[in-house]
Order: C-alpha cells, then sequence, then structure tokens
C-alpha cells in the first residue's frame, strides 16, 4: 500500500488511503511469552467457567499459583469474549441452524431463516 521509494510523499499516500500519518511509523510491540500464556489460561477458563468474571477467573488463576489483579484480568479478558467467545457462539448458533433446517427438511433454508 505505502511506497517509501516513491516520488508522493508518505503524508499524501497515508491521506489517499484514509490513515493517520502516524500510522505509517507505528511499530506494534511483540506480547511477551508469559503474557500470551496468561491469556491462553484465561481464555481456557472462560471456556471452562463462561459464567465466571473477572473476579472468579483471578481466584482459578491465583489457586494456580499465578498472582495478577481482577483489573490485569478484567482488560486481559475483554479481548476474549470479542474474538474467541463471539466467534465460537457464532459457530454453535450456525451448527444448531443447520440442525434445525435438518430437522425440519430446508424449509427454513429456503425461507432465510437459518
Amino acid at each position: 500500500m505505502i511506497d517509501r521509494g516513491h516520488n508522493l510523499p508518505l503524508g499524501r499516500q497515508a491521506a489517499l488511503l484514509g490513515l493517520s500519518r502516524s500510522t505509517l511509523y507505528y511499530e506494534p510491540r511483540p506480547v511477551p511469552a508469559a503474557e500470551l500464556a496468561i491469556m491462553r489460561r484465561i481464555d481456557e477458563l472462560h471456556l471452562d467457567y463462561p459464567f465466571a468474571g473477572s473476579r472468579m477467573l483471578r481466584d482459578l488463576l491465583r489457586g494456580e499459583g499465578v498472582v495478577i489483579g481482577r483489573e490485569l484480568v478484567a482488560r486481559r479478558h475483554a479481548g476474549l469474549p470479542d474474538k474467541v467467545g463471539e466467534a465460537l457462539a457464532n459457530v454453535l448458533v450456525q451448527a444448531a441452524a443447520l440442525e434445525r433446517a435438518k430437522r425440519w427438511g430446508g424449509w427454513c433454508a429456503h425461507r432465510g431463516r437459518v
């Protein structure tokens, strides 16, 4: 998208693409392996206990020897339902809809209600 060797200035290229100029220079920092492990464990616990909030997840993690605060658990947990939990819920809804369509012999499918 952005060609640093082009005659057109970077600011103009960014404007044409609808990007702010600062995004051209942003380099994301890699996430530490320890933090990824905690996020993975929070995800596993969330799948095992979907009703668990940040306090319960904190207590479960502390029981495993991970010392972490509730606010950090909430912050790490906040991204999970959007990505993992919502995707899983969508898959489950689609599977249920397909099962319903099979049961009703395709009646729902041709009416757009799958």
